[in-house]
């Protein structure tokens, strides 16, 4: 039942953005065949994530969030919904990668100063073509288990029900492999992709 509340909050409260699970969500969900709700979700939002946390503060609270120098919008927040952390994470698009930031620290190299720590993955692993969605939407091998943005529609096994259906990136799979090489077998440090790339700047302008 915890789980059912879960998801159908996830599906109502990101169904006007272009979300999907990512991360450790991700990897749980493709290796072990669940949805792993013990410790956090993580989500990813392609586009502004501003206004979304404002309506999400007035509901629950925000725990944390880091936000752009240059603009402030949000880069990513987190949030507590019935005991579990979920976090909430802007893919930003730029120069054939799609960019998040997982860290914000303070550096005394050269001075005090903010740094954001950014990661990035190729567009091909979320961008999809309208022709190839219709083709997938028709087929009746798939049925309709992909969106008007691309990702897949998926409940996770043996959890079957509208209100239990989860987004899943295009590419999931290869995702995965730039997230954690080596994912199938179980580690405590994965390294790092070389199709991940990482980034850390003082300014979200050197993005």
């Amino acid at each position: 039942m915890e789980k059912t509340k879960i998801t159908k909050h996830i599906r109502d409260t990101f169904s006007s953005k272009h979300w999907f699970i990512c991360f450790g969500t991700l990897l749980y969900f493709i290796r072990d065949h669940i949805f792993n709700i013990t410790q956090d979700i993580d989500i990813a939002i392609i586009g502004e994530i501003g206004s979304l946390m404002k309506g999400i503060e007035r509901s629950y609270g925000i725990n944390k969030y880091i936000s752009s120098d240059i603009n402030n919008d949000i880069l990513n927040f987190s949030y507590i919904y019935a005991g579990i952390s979920i976090d909430v994470y802007q893919f930003i698009k730029k120069n054939g990668y799609y960019w998040h930031t997982y860290d914000h620290t303070i550096s005394n190299t050269g001075g005090l100063r903010n740094e954001y720590l950014f990661k990035g993955i190729p567009c091909d692993r979320i961008d999809v073509d309208q022709k190839t969605i219709e083709t997938i939407m028709c087929n009746p091998t798939y049925g309709r288990v992909i969106d008007r943005y691309g990702a897949w529609q998926h409940a996770p096994l043996n959890e079957p029900g509208q209100e239990m259906l989860l987004h899943l990136p295009y590419k999931y799979g290869t995702m995965i492999d730039d997230f954690y090489p080596d994912w199938i077998v179980r580690r405590n440090n994965f390294g790092t992709s070389k199709c991940t790339i990482q980034k850390v700047v003082n300014s979200c302008k050197d993005l």
